[in-house]
């Protein structure tokens, strides 16, 4: 009966002071009623068996955790029953009684073998059970004691009495022990039940008074107090609910009433007073005594956080730069107002699009795919590049793109600043435009005090008779070794007086090559009008080298429309020398015909535009047709520029052009002749 299901002896239940008070305090009546003086050495023996039946059911009974089930109710009973029985029935009282108690216990045990052993069932009042007979047990030993004194009993009744009544004198002192061991472990195993919280959470128990009875070791860490600081304080101490509206005892009360933890923010102190901002989550009372959980989490670093991504909203909002997120296939998910300023498009009609296909020109694409790609690897890019407004403007910007990280430190999304930076790039390439214009002035200064120009012509094709007409001279600058074509200085002369400079030079080493054969001279729209010029063609004409019919002068249609009124007078002005002059690049401007009624030119030269397309475009080739009908009207020839091939060649000479320039015909190359003339 004292072995457990698996067979281990329980020393620790047998040997128990529960145990041990109620064995003392049934050994005392055992032996005050059964064991009084003058029984036979028989007796004694008997009623010490019959004893030690007793209290094996006793210690059966506590070693079974006092559950006291129907199938071991009975057992137990039975078992007992018999014992009190037998032992009446050796000391006859009372008469009758003793006969009947065996065969009543004998019918419990009967009873129990019936309904089988089977599992112990649960006693949540066992511990009641206990302490009543411990209790009974302590009365009786009392009694017996104050029954001695008016009637002697035995000495060992005596000596077991006064050990009931020091062992339950000792059990109350270890139970006041325990009971506050008890109470210490159920508020541990309260403020274990936040041990699965994160590890920077503080947590403390408070009772029923609001005073703290117990905390963990992060209390202290995040409070800033130590151990002593916090034990027995008020609550209040540590928090209060910030000046809300509703108190710290309201949140308590909402917590029992809700009966399930709620949570709220509040105002917590540290030991100088500095206040910081807490979520404390709080629990309803519970446990014996009631206490209650709260698990503060100081959320200062969280505000902070809050805060400086408020601000950086703010900041991205009101920001003159264009900010922008797409995710990592290019599809655009926020867009400021920055963004709006620089690219025209609003926020509803930039969101959910690919930024390639809104603002990405079609030549930078790789560009922004490569972009994309280094900052989904977590690269941060720099660069300066060009976007496409709404309106189809082309913009120079500066983009920083940077990538956006999850929770997880993953990459997803990519961020990009863009600052427009059109007036900034458009400075400096003018300002690096003024550095290479006062470069190639200066070059182009010295080479004509050095004599380091020189002329190449091309030559003209007669379509009629298949000979040369005469060679159109293009101006080199010798610059070292290289020979410079003029597109790389003549830009730079023509916004400056050494254009005119440059045409003089033109005229004089022009001229003194027309002694030799026809040539034609190209003239600036600042030299139009121009006296000295002048002055200069009619002094080489005077010397009787230059034959008449040799020099043609050339100017641009568009320097005859930047200054009308002196390409009129010049070009009456040589007429009236007897000189040919050519309109250049006839009908590269709107009202290119009108010019014919105000310029007496002897000679238009169609545009190249014109002349490449003719073979495949029938306005082309419509329009070189009317040029060349008008320039019969006008008595002019008609020179067709850019051929450069046989089937153009014979388009031009079928449509009636009278002659024709170009690589077909002849590249530009120096002219071989010795030339002498004065002052070139």
């Amino acid at each position: 009966m004292v072995l457990r299901a698996s067979g281990e002896f329980h020393l620790r239940r047998f040997f128990g002071q529960g145990v041990g008070i109620c064995a003392l305090g049934l050994t005392t009546a055992w032996t005050w009623i059964f064991l009084s003086p003058g029984g036979s050495s028989g007796t004694v023996i008997h009623s010490a068996l019959d004893l030690l039946l007793a209290l094996a059911v006793l210690v059966a009974v506590c070693n079974h955790g006092w559950p006291l089930s129907l199938r071991f109710g009975l057992l137990s009973g039975g078992f007992g029953l018999i014992a009190l029985g037998d032992a009446l029935h050796v000391h006859q009282l009372p008469p009758g009684l003793p006969g009947l108690l065996p065969l009543a216990g004998a019918a419990l045990v009967v009873a129990a073998a019936c309904l089988g052993i089977g599992p112990p069932a649960p006693a949540p009042r066992s511990g009641r059970i206990g302490v009543g007979l411990a209790l009974f047990a302590v009365l009786f030993a009392v009694a017996t004691l104050v029954y001695d004194h008016y009637s002697r009993l035995s000495a060992g009744t005596m000596l077991l009495a006064s050990m009931t009544v020091a062992g339950a004198g000792i059990r109350l002192t270890l139970a006041q022990r325990g009971w506050r061991d008890a109470r210490a472990r159920a508020r541990r195993a309260q403020l274990s039940s936040a041990a699965d919280l994160p590890t920077l959470d503080a947590a403390i128990a408070i009772g029923p008074d609001n005073r703290i009875v117990s905390c963990n070791r992060l209390a202290e860490r995040v409070f800033r107090r130590g151990e002593v600081e916090i034990f027995g304080k008020p609550v209040s101490r540590l928090l209060d609910s910030g000046g809300g509206q509703r108190s710290f005892e309201d949140l308590l009360a909402d917590a029992d009433r809700e009966a399930t933890p709620i949570s709220a923010e509040m105002c917590a102190y540290d030991s100088q007073g500095a206040s910081f901002p807490v979520e404390v989550g709080i629990g309803p009372a519970r446990g014996e005594p009631p206490a209650r959980i709260l698990v503060v989490r100081d959320i200062s670093e969280h505000r902070r956080r809050e805060e400086d991504n408020r601000r950086l909203a703010a900041i991205i909002r009101s920001s003159e730069d264009a900010v922008l997120t797409k995710d990592l296939t290019g599809v655009i998910t926020a867009w400021n107002q920055g963004a709006q300023r620089l690219y025209g498009y609003r926020p509803e009609e930039a969101i959910g699009r690919s930024v390639t296909e809104l603002i990405i020109p079609p030549e930078r694409r790789l560009e922004a795919e490569r972009m994309l790609t280094e900052a989904a690897t977590g690269e941060t890019i720099s660069f300066e590049t060009q976007r496409i407004t709404k309106d189809g403007s082309l913009i120079d910007v500066s983009l920083r793109a940077f990538p956006i990280r999850g929770v997880s430190g993953e990459v997803t999304a990519v961020c990009t600043v863009g600052h427009d930076v059109s007036d900034r790039r458009r400075r400096e390439r003018d300002e690096a435009r003024d550095v290479e214009a006062q470069l190639w002035r200066r070059r182009l200064t010295e080479a004509l005090a050095a004599g380091d120009l020189v002329f190449h012509g091309q030559p003209i094709l007669d379509l009629g008779d298949g000979s040369i007409h005469h060679h159109e001279l293009l101006v080199r600058m010798r610059l070292g070794e290289d020979l410079i074509p003029p597109v790389a200085f003549l830009p730079y002369a023509e916004e400056s007086e050494l254009i005119r400079d440059l045409d003089l030079w033109a005229v004089e080493t022009g001229m003194a090559l027309a002694a030799w054969t026809p040539v034609a001279i190209n003239l600036s729209a600042r030299s139009l009008g121009s006296r000295a010029l002048l002055g200069a063609i009619e002094r080489k004409l005077s010397d009787d080298v230059v034959p008449i019919g040799n020099v043609t002068f050339e100017i641009t249609e568009t320097a005859a429309a930047e200054n009308m009124r002196g390409a009129r007078e010049l070009v009456a002005e040589l007429n009236g020398l007897g000189c040919a002059v050519a309109l250049d690049d006839f009908g590269t401007g709107y009202g290119s015909f009108t010019y014919l009624r105000h310029l007496p030119v002897t000679q238009l030269k169609i545009d190249i535009e014109f002349i490449r397309g003719i073979d495949n475009d029938p306005t082309d080739r419509r329009v070189v047709e009317s040029m060349v009908d008008v320039a019969r009207n006008f008595s002019m020839t008609t020179v067709a520029e850019g051929v450069e091939d046989e089937r153009t060649l014979e388009l031009v000479r079928e449509m009636g052009v009278d002659l024709a320039q170009g690589y077909y015909v002849g590249r530009p190359r120096p002219l071989e002749i010795e030339v002498e003339a004065s002052g070139g």
